[in-house]
């Protein structure tokens, strides 16, 4: 994180970029929370996206990647109750709109207008995410123990070579 207000990110451009840039540290409404990544991952989502992109994402859209991560609150909106600042979480990637059937049958992720971080929001390969209100309230944001190892995420993968 630099003095200015920014930190670096593994970023895609829709259209076939990946880079490491510069990006703001996210600010946040007052129905969210600002997570600071202690562990994410990398899985086949991502690759895919950096090879092909995503249907989602507009042409030029350029997003910061990553949605299996846990973290740390940060900062608390000020509408945002129960979620306590240094709290250790885990987060849902995916929210859906909340009003569809799919999401009324609590299945949103099958929800036509689903969001994700790191598919078609700013997402975890970097120091902080913003957690929009629609996510802390469809109860996507969870508690995780003190106990709870982070230096080894629970969300990782072997490579077929080990």
């Amino acid at each position: 994180m630099s003095t200015d207000g920014s930190m670096l990110a593994a970023t895609y451009q829709q259209g076939g970029a990946f880079a490491i840039r510069e990006v703001p540290i996210p600010r946040i409404g007052r129905d969210g929370l600002l997570l600071r990544v202690r562990a994410a991952s990398i899985c086949g989502t991502d690759l895919k996206i950096v090879r092909n992109g995503h249907r989602k994402l507009a042409d030029g859209q350029c997003i910061v990647l990553g949605h299996e991560f846990i973290g740390t609150i940060e900062q608390v909106g000020a509408d945002v109750t129960g979620y306590p600042v240094g709290q250790r979480v885990g987060v849902v990637p995916n929210a859906g709109c909340g009003h569809c059937d799919a999401c009324i049958r609590g299945q949103a992720n099958y929800c036509p207008k689903y969001t994700a971080f790191g598919i078609d929001r700013d997402g975890s390969h970097t120091l902080f995410v913003e957690i929009p209100g629609r996510f802390v309230a469809q109860g996507n944001v969870i508690p995780l123990p003190k106990r709870f190892p982070i230096a080894r995420p629970p969300c990782w993968s072997r490579s077929p070579a080990s």
